[in-house]
């Protein structure tokens, strides 16, 4: 009945033309305000001073007791509202075993240390009680932070980080910090942790079954995105198994980089968010206001 009907993304097109029957007149994209965020030119600066802050959390974790270099370490996360499953937790804990045995048997000296924040789920944090998915997962492909493990494992209930001299982590400053993100959802409407990532300079995992990878794959960039730092699982037309060697595939690409090559694809990344400003992506929601008015002006004349 409405004179306008607007979805977020594609996905939510879709959604909107076989559950209501009606394609949408615009897709209205959620854009970001850049003239709250830092320069671009200021990035390696925040991520030096970070990634130093997340140095203090992971010595804090392991009680001191930090059996790697963390100057050859890097920071990969994933984060969730708990949906194990959907959220593709269970295919980032897959991968991040292949890229352990990969790590093992190259010799490499680098080490990953891969974050998983969920938040609390009924009252009690995830890392106490019994087991949960994820941790019977985790023991499934032996990702138990052994001495000889490549990819350590932080099990973090919440977005309240703290150091281990008790000073705080604020979640921008853990983005910049990291050297990856992880969000390869089965499903995702739109995906605003990933755009906030982009923002931020910081490499991305997304997937073609996300409302944000399918407008990235969409965009002028689109065929080199992973080449940009946005990497596209292929959730939608590949198997399983195939997505899960894409992902470790492209894991282990990245801690072949060098100190430079990090940096200039920390750039990359940072210039292919200018696609989400607010100034390139307003002007649907004026057209979708225009036509609202248009129709409306139809109906009161026919009545």
């Amino acid at each position: 009945m409405a004179h306008v009907l607007t979805a977020v993304s594609e996905v939510s097109a879709v959604e909107t033309k076989y559950l209501l029957k009606r394609q949408p007149d615009y897709v209205t994209y959620s854009g970001l305000d850049f003239e709250s965020y830092f320069k671009a030119e200021q990035l390696d600066e925040y991520h030096a001073l970070g990634k130093a802050k997340i140095h203090q959390l992971v010595r804090r974790h392991f009680n001191g007791q930090v059996n790697f270099d963390l100057k050859c370490t890097q920071y990969f996360f994933f984060v969730s509202r708990y949906k194990f499953c959907n959220e593709g937790a269970d295919m980032f804990i897959e991968s991040l075993a292949r890229l352990n045995h990969k790590l093992k048997v190259t010799g490499s000296k680098e080490t990953v240390v891969a974050f998983f924040i969920f938040p609390l789920q009924g009252g009690n944090t995830m890392v106490g009680g019994g087991e949960n998915p994820i941790q019977q997962d985790l023991k499934r492909c032996n990702l138990l932070n052994d001495d000889g493990d490549r990819v350590k494992i932080i099990l973090q209930p919440d977005l309240n980080f703290s150091t281990d001299n008790g000073d705080s982590l604020h979640w921008q400053e853990f983005l910049i910090g990291c050297h990856l993100s992880v969000l390869p959802s089965y499903y995702e409407p739109w995906g605003y942790t990933a755009a906030d990532c982009i923002t931020h300079g910081l490499p991305t995992v997304t997937t073609n079954c996300s409302g944000f990878g399918r407008f990235m794959e969409e965009s002028d960039q689109g065929r080199c995105l992973h080449e940009n730092g946005v990497f596209i699982v292929d959730r939608r037309y590949k198997s399983v198994e195939e997505s899960v060697c894409q992902l470790a595939q492209w894991m282990l690409h990245l801690t072949e980089l060098d100190h430079d090559q990090r940096s200039q694809l920390r750039s990359k990344v940072r210039c292919l968010s200018s696609s989400l400003d607010w100034e390139v992506l307003y002007n649907c929601y004026l057209q979708a206001r225009q036509t609202a008015i248009e129709r409306n002006r139809l109906d009161t004349f026919e009545e």
